[in-house]
């Protein structure tokens, strides 16, 4: 099986302090991370979405 690696850059507003879990001698690092979009509705008024997005 081939090997693929995929990145994806975040920038956004922690939402909690990070936290290690350890899972079979593996150590990973979780934490919350919350990221806004702006876009204007059909009204043009400006409208934010947030996204939180879980990171390990």
């Amino acid at each position: 099986m081939a090997f693929s690696l995929n990145q994806a850059t975040l920038i956004g507003n922690l939402g909690n302090d990070a936290e290690t879990i350890e899972e079979n001698g593996n150590k990973k690092t979780a934490f919350g991370l919350a990221t806004t979009h702006s876009h204007k509705d059909k009204n043009g008024e400006w409208q934010n979405l947030t996204t939180w997005h879980n990171v390990i």
